[in-house]
Order: structure tokens, then sequence, then C-alpha cells
């Protein structure tokens, strides 16, 4: 029972610091565009939080496609042909996991936080827009 505690804890916490400052970022910049058009209204704001969150969404995937082929940066091609492939690819095996689940969890953090700036100006439409 206390590991599902941790679990949610730590959850919280990456959503907190990892996610929804990034969207409250997002939100105050969407906000201070404005001040160039002088046109701000609840759907005017939800529409342009809606774009942000779509760029985000699109940005992320493109670098989780950009991650998922990047193997031949570390020297290991996608077919292993010669044992001295196989070699170099268990020798740098840990180094080369890491690095690739690092651009997993920076696209994925990209894409979740698009999805939430889509959420909030959903949000933002339905709550204060006439």
């Amino acid at each position: 029972m206390e590991w599902i505690r941790s679990f949610l804890e730590a959850a919280v916490r990456y959503l907190a610091i990892k996610i929804l400052v990034y969207d409250l970022g997002i939100c105050v910049v969407v906000g201070l565009s404005f001040i160039f058009t002088q046109d701000l209204n609840a759907n005017s704001y939800s529409d342009r939080m809606v774009w942000a969150g779509i760029i985000g969404v699109l940005l992320g995937g493109i670098v989780l496609l950009g991650a998922s082929s990047s193997g031949m940066q570390f020297g290991v091609p996608p077919l292993i042909k010669k044992p001295e492939e196989a070699k170099r690819l268990v020798a740098h095996e840990n180094e080369i996991r890491m690095i690739k689940e690092s651009r997993y969890d920076a696209a994925i953090q990209i894409w979740v936080i698009g999805l939430f700036s889509i959420g909030i100006g959903a949000l933002v439409q339905i709550l204060l827009s006439k």
C-alpha cells in the first residue's frame, strides 16, 4: 500500500512541477499576446489556447518521432549485420538507453503540455463564454 501512495505523490509532483508550470507560462504568454491586438474576450483567448495546444501536441509528436529513430547517431545501424556492431551495441547499451529514454520523456511531456493547453482552452470556452 505504501508504494501506491509514493507513486501517487510522485505523479502529482510530476504533474504540478513539469506540466502545470509550463501550462501556466503558456497561459501568460497567450494573455500577453492580447497587448498587441486589444481584443481580449473569452472566445479569442480560448481559440489561442487551443492553437497553442495544437502546436504543442504536434511538436511533441515530431520530437517523439525523432527520438524513436535516432539510433544511427550512437553508431548503431538499424540492422545489425556484423559481430562488431553487436559488440558495440552491447558495450554501450546502458548509455544509449538512458539518453533515448530521456528523449522520450521530453517528447511525452511536450505532448501532455499541449493536451493540457487544449483542455484549458476548452474550459475557458465552456465556463466564460456567453
